[in-house]
């Protein structure tokens, strides 16, 4: 076991931002990480705990567990594992989120300009009854969040710039709009971490000898 631990939520399609899953875990392992890479191929967001756990609680222990055997944590989430692993890292104590094309709201004002989804509407409904549970923003305020979320979204994209614009102004919340209208945005320069290792908050590839 290394110091360093990354919890990927990824999308519906089981890819962080349209990469495959073996190209992300090599190169997060060039850089030292210990992976849990995470699925909702359920459909669910996260909320109801994923593929793999029979509840969010049930997967917010495990998070709270894993995060406390290493020095430092960080969280990767695409798409529509966005909301769930935003709102259940926060709840964890990881302080470094990424997110990417990220939902952030699944509230009704948000339904009326991204629709994506709508077939789980009823189903957001029943997991998240309190509206106010449906926006992250409200989870940043919950969990008074002093880490670090980065979101990057295409900012030709109005549904993906809308979900990421949802938390302008949220104690630490920095958003990256990347040129492109493309959900994946995988012909930027730089995605998926040029970004993260500008900042210093994911840690740099090892050098070969």
């Amino acid at each position: 076991m290394g110091d360093r631990v990354v919890f990927i939520f990824s999308g519906f399609s089981g890819k962080l931002v349209g990469y495959p899953k073996e190209k992300i875990m090599r190169n997060l392992r060039a850089r030292g990480y210990d992976i849990h890479f995470l699925t909702n191929t359920c459909k669910d967001l996260f909320i109801t705990g994923g593929d793999d756990f029979l509840s969010a609680e049930a997967l917010a222990e495990f998070l709270r567990e894993e995060r406390a055997k290493y020095a430092e944590a960080l969280t990767l989430c695409s798409s529509g594992g966005g909301f769930g692993g935003i709102a259940l890292s926060m709840a964890a104590g990881i302080e470094t989120i990424a997110g990417y094309s990220a939902f952030t709201t699944l509230d009704t004002a948000a339904r009326e300009i991204d629709g994506r989804g709508k077939r789980l509407h009823r189903w957001f409904d029943k997991w998240l009854p309190d509206p106010e549970t449906q926006n992250l923003k409200w989870h940043i305020a919950e969990q008074a969040f002093e880490g670090q979320i980065v979101l990057h979204y295409p900012a030709e994209s109005p549904k993906d710039s809308y979900q990421a614009e949802n938390l302008r102004g949220c104690p630490g919340v920095t958003l990256l709009p990347m040129p492109t209208s493309k959900h994946g945005m995988r012909e930027c320069k730089g995605m998926p971490f040029s970004a993260l290792e500008a900042r210093g908050l994911i840690a740099p590839k090892a050098k070969q000898d």
